[in-house]
C-alpha cells in the first residue's frame, strides 16, 4: 500500500494521478474521457465508488486489515449493486454479475464488503446489519452446498426481480435509437483495426455489414476504448461491443500504485479464466480474445441492468426493493466464487455471524463518503 509521510494512505489526488498515468501507459486510451470520469465521480458517493476501484484497492487493507488475509480466490473485484444484469438463455432470462473487467485473485471478502458498501452509499434506507444479513442469506447456502444454479427470472424466488426487469425494459426502437455515438472513421489507428478485426470475427460474421461507433459508457472504464458494431444481424436489435481490457486495478495497487506500466501491452487474463470457469452462470456472449486485451459482448433489449436508483423515488419503496434483491445478489456472487474453485476455502473461513461484514462495510462507506465529499468540494 502506498502511504503518505504521516503513515496513512496517500491523498486521493495523488492516487488518481498515478493511476491515470499508468492507464495512459497502456495504450490505446481515450484521454479526453478522463475529464468525463472526474465529473462523474463528483456527482454522488455511489458513482464515486463505481469509478474508483483503484482507490478501493488501496484502501481496503488500510480500513479492513482483519479481512485482507482472507482466502484468495478468483473474484469479481469491482463489484457493486449496479454490476448485475440479465441475459437470454435456452431456459429463459437469467440474471447475475455481468462485468468482470477488474477480476483478479483477491480475498473473497472484497466482493462482499464492496457490494454491501455500495448499497450503503446509495442511501436505500437499510442499515448495514440488515444489508449484510440479506447478502449472506443468499451467499452462504451456495458456498456450503456448492451446486450453483443461475438466477432465472421465471423462478418464484425472482418474482420481484422479474417485475423490476419488466419495468426497466424498453421497446426495440429505443434500443436502436441509443446508438448515436461517434462513427469510427477510415484511417483509424492500428488499435482500431485490431479491435474491429476481433469484433467482426465469427461468430457472428454478419457484424461485418454493420455500422461501427466509438462508445462512451460506464464510469470506472472511462478512458478505455469501446467500439460498437450495429446491427449484428439484419432486422434484429442486436449489437456487439468490444472494450479494451487492462490489468486489474487490484494488481496495480498491490504493486504499489505505480505511474508507469511494466508491460504496457498486457491485458487481464483473469477475466478470461473467470468467464470460462463460470459458463452457464454468466452472460454466454462474453468473450475475451487470446491476448486478453479485448472483451466483447452482445447488447440487446433482453440484456437489462436494474439499478437501485431507478426503482422508486421514495426511500421506503427503494429499501423494500433492495431488501428483496440483496439475497439474489449474494447468491449470484456465490455462483462466481464457487465456479472459480473457492467454495471449500471460503466455507472454512466464512464467519457464522454477519457483524464482520456490516462493520467492514460501514468503515468503507465512511471512507468513500469522506473522499467523495472532498472531491465534490473541489468542484
Amino acid at each position: 500500500m502506498t502511504k503518505d509521510q504521516r503513515g496513512g494512505p496517500r491523498p486521493f489526488d495523488d492516487s488518481s494521478a498515478a493511476f491515470l498515468a499508468w492507464m495512459a501507459d497502456h495504450p490505446p486510451v481515450i484521454e479526453p474521457e478522463f475529464a468525463v470520469r472526474a465529473k462523474k465521480i463528483a456527482q454522488d458517493p455511489f458513482t464515486f465508488l463505481r469509478g474508483t476501484f483503484y482507490r478501493w484497492a488501496e484502501l481496503f487493507g488500510w480500513y479492513c486489515p482483519e479481512l485482507a488475509g482472507a482466502p484468495r480466490i478468483l473474484a469479481v473485484g469491482d463489484l457493486h449493486a449496479d454490476n448485475f444484469g440479465t441475459w437470454p438463455t435456452d431456459r429463459g432470462l437469467a440474471w447475475g454479475v455481468n462485468d468482470f473487467d477488474e477480476a483478479a485473485p483477491l480475498p473473497y471478502t472484497v466482493d462482499l464488503v464492496r457490494l454491501v458498501t455500495s448499497v450503503l452509499v446509495d442511501d436505500v434506507g437499510l442499515p448495514a446489519g440488515h444489508c449484510a444479513q440479506a447478502v449472506l442469506a443468499g451467499y452462504r447456502p451456495v458456498i456450503r452446498d456448492p451446486r450453483p444454479e443461475p438466477v432465472l427470472l421465471h423462478s418464484d424466488a425472482a418474482k420481484r426481480l422479474r417485475e423490476d426487469v419488466e419495468r426497466a425494459r424498453r421497446p426495440d426502437r429505443h434500443f436502436v435509437e441509443r446508438w448515436q455515438e461517434q462513427p469510427v472513421g477510415r484511417g483509424s489507428p492500428e488499435w482500431v483495426d485490431e479491435a474491429v478485426r476481433i469484433l467482426r470475427a465469427p461468430p457472428p460474421s454478419s457484424a461485418a455489414d454493420g455500422r461501427l461507433y466509438h462508445r462512451e459508457a460506464g464510469c470506472g472504464s472511462l478512458g478505455r476504448v469501446r467500439i460498437l458494431g450495429y446491427p449484428l444481424e439484419p432486422g434484429r436489435p442486436l449489437a456487439r461491443e468490444i472494450k479494451r481490457l487492462l490489468p486489474s486495478s487490484w494488481e496495480w495497487a498491490a504493486a504499489g500504485g505505480p505511474a508507469r506500466a511494466d508491460h504496457p501491452a498486457e491485458g487481464n487474463p483473469h477475466h478470461r479464466t473467470l468467464v470460462n470457469a463460470a459458463r452457464g452462470l454468466v452472460d454466454p456472449s462474453l468473450a475475451v480474445d487470446e491476448t486478453a486485451r479485448w472483451v466483447s459482448r452482445e447488447l440487446s433489449p433482453k440484456r437489462v441492468r436494474v439499478s437501485l436508483a431507478d426503482r422508486a423515488t421514495g426511500s421506503g419503496e427503494r429499501s423494500h426493493h433492495a431488501d428483496a434483491l440483496l439475497p439474489l445478489m449474494g447468491r449470484a456472487v456465490a455462483n462466481v466464487h464457487v465456479a472459480t474453485g473457492g467454495a471449500a476455502r471460503v466455507d472454512a473461513h466464512l464467519p457464522r455471524h454477519h457483524r464482520w461484514l456490516a462493520d467492514a462495510a460501514e468503515r468503507m462507506a465512511d471512507a468513500v463518503r469522506a473522499e467523495h465529499a472532498a472531491v465534490a468540494a473541489d468542484g
